[in-house]
């Protein structure tokens, strides 16, 4: 799977993922600084604040 190609699943993930603000993670802005390296490993930022969620947002966007 190509870099692309696996931001491209995550994002999606992500994006069904609902924020308490309403929205998704994605459409709120609350994913920052989204990569995958080669070796499959993705890392991102989760604003809270933007997201309106605490812990179980974070866990809900860990598991997505």
């Amino acid at each position: 799977m190509t870099g692309s190609s696996l931001l491209l699943q995550v994002r999606a993930a992500l994006k069904a993922v609902a924020a308490p603000a309403g929205g998704d993670l994605i459409s709120c802005g609350a994913i920052e600084g989204l990569t995958a390296a080669a070796d499959g490993a993705v890392r991102f930022a989760l604003n809270t604040d933007r997201s309106g969620g605490g812990p179980e947002i974070l866990e809900a966007a860990r598991a997505a």
